[in-house]
C-alpha cells in the first residue's frame, strides 16, 4: 500500500484538506514522519506566499465591512437555555463571540481582496491546482470555476525565447487527449476563458507548456511542459 502521507501533508498546507481537521492535527503532533512532511510541504509552497499582488480596495468594500461590525449591535439578546450561570463568565464570552465574528469575517475580506488571484470582481474558482515542475517546485496556481474562467498565477521566474509562448493545457475527460484552455504571451498572472469546454471536476489535469507563436500547430503539446497538476476543491 502507498504512503499518502505526502500527499495529505500538501493538500493541508494548501488548505484543500476538507476533512477533519483536528484529526490530521493530531496526527502531526503524534507522527514525527508526518509531521516531517508537512515541513516540506511548506517549504515547497512557500512562493505562493510570494503571489499576493497589492489590490485597490472597491469603493464599497469599507462600507460593507463596517456595515458587517456595525451591525453587532443588532444582534438579539440570548435567553432561556443560553442564559449565564452565576458570574456571568459563560455569557460574556459568548457575547464576545458574537461581536467577533463579524470582525472575523470583515478581516477574511479583507485578505480575500490582497489575493493577486481571488478578487471580487471575478467570479471564485470551485477548483484549484497547484503545477509543479518535474523537481516538484510550484510553477504556478490554476483556479478554475464552472463557467470555465481560469485565473492562472504564475510563481516562477522563466525566460521564455523569442517566438515562443506559453499554452496553457488541460484533460476533462481523463482518457482523452489534451485541449487547449488558452496562450499566455508573457510571463504574468491573468485570466483566460474557455466557455466552450465542459466545467472542471476534481482531479482533472491541467499543464503548461512551451509552445510555437500563435500556438501548438499539432492541437496538442508538443513543448518542454513547465508545470503540471491535478484539481482540488477549493474551500
Amino acid at each position: 500500500m502507498s504512503d499518502d502521507r505526502q500527499d495529505r501533508a500538501d493538500l493541508y498546507v494548501l488548505g484543500l484538506w476538507d476533512r477533519d481537521l483536528q484529526s490530521i492535527e493530531d496526527e502531526i503532533a503524534s507522527d514525527p514522519q508526518f509531521a516531517q512532511y508537512v515541513g516540506q510541504s511548506r517549504d515547497r509552497f512557500l512562493p505562493l506566499d510570494d503571489i499576493a499582488v497589492p489590490q485597490t480596495p472597491s469603493e464599497t468594500l469599507w462600507p460593507r465591512i463596517s456595515d458587517a461590525v456595525g451591525s453587532v449591535s443588532a444582534l438579539p439578546a440570548r435567553t432561556g437555555a443560553a442564559a449565564a450561570p452565576a458570574g456571568g463568565n459563560v455569557a460574556a464570552t459568548r457575547g464576545l463571540g458574537q461581536k467577533l465574528m463579524p470582525l472575523a469575517l470583515a478581516a477574511s475580506i479583507a485578505i480575500a481582496a490582497g489575493l493577486g488571484w481571488m478578487v471580487f470582481t471575478a467570479p471564485q474558482p470551485q477548483v484549484v491546482a497547484v503545477l509543479v515542475n518535474d523537481e516538484g517546485t510550484p510553477f504556478a496556481v490554476v483556479g478554475t470555476n464552472e463557467q470555465n474562467v481560469a485565473e492562472i498565477t504564475i510563481l516562477s521566474a522563466i525566460d521564455i525565447p523569442d517566438g515562443q509562448i506559453m499554452q496553457v493545457w488541460t484533460k476533462p475527460d481523463p482518457d482523452g487527449p489534451p485541449v487547449s484552455v488558452g496562450l499566455i504571451e508573457e510571463v504574468r498572472s491573468l485570466v483566460l476563458r474557455s466557455p466552450d469546454l465542459p466545467a472542471p471536476t476534481t482531479d482533472q489535469l491541467y499543464e503548461i507548456t512551451v509552445e510555437q507563436a500563435g500556438g501548438s500547430p499539432t492541437g496538442l503539446p508538443t513543448g518542454e511542459i513547465l508545470g503540471k497538476g491535478f484539481t482540488q476543491p477549493r474551500l
